[in-house]
């Protein structure tokens, strides 16, 4: 009974060891699917902070387009493209736009 339990005893941790090797290079519950796992945590959360950048940039044109008569003027004649009558609006293209003008 002695020497049975002794061979055990020197199975075993060979056995755990083998089953923890088979559980981390397993697809579904291992090692890739915690670096899948991290990935898909790490994408979320940049694009948390895209989308926290954007909110508090409309939120500062909201507050500027509340607070001020000339800036909902400006957003609603650029936006929308709207005239009043008898004006015609002409749009003349930004820096950012890369439209040159005629020299």
């Amino acid at each position: 009974m002695n020497r049975l339990l002794r061979k055990a005893l020197r199975i075993a941790p060979m056995l755990f060891l083998g089953a923890i090797a088979i559980a981390a290079a397993s697809r579904d519950s291992g090692i890739p699917a915690w670096l899948r796992l991290d990935a898909d945590q790490r994408e979320a959360e940049r694009r948390i902070a895209a989308t926290s950048r954007s909110l508090a940039d409309l939120e500062s044109r909201s507050a500027a387009l509340r607070d001020s008569e000339f800036e909902l003027e400006r957003a609603i004649r650029n936006d929308l493209r709207l005239a009043r009558p008898g004006e015609v609006v002409v749009i003349v293209p930004s820096e950012e736009s890369g439209v040159r003008s005629i020299p």
